[in-house]
């Protein structure tokens, strides 16, 4: 099971987001994203995905 644990790891780490690790990322955003605006999770997964590049 992931965790936002191994998500914070990785993205610490500059590790791409990629299969379950990205879905789990993107489920994340998607169920926070009304409510939390200062989380910084959020926001660090938010750059992240803003700064990958489109392959």
């Amino acid at each position: 099971m992931l965790s936002a644990g191994i998500l914070q790891r990785r993205l610490r780490q500059d590790e791409p987001l990629k299969g379950k690790i990205l879905e789990f990322a993107l489920d994340v955003i998607d169920e926070n994203r009304t409510c939390c605006n200062d989380n910084q999770l959020l926001n660090t997964i938010a750059e992240k995905l803003k700064a990958a590049p489109i392959k």
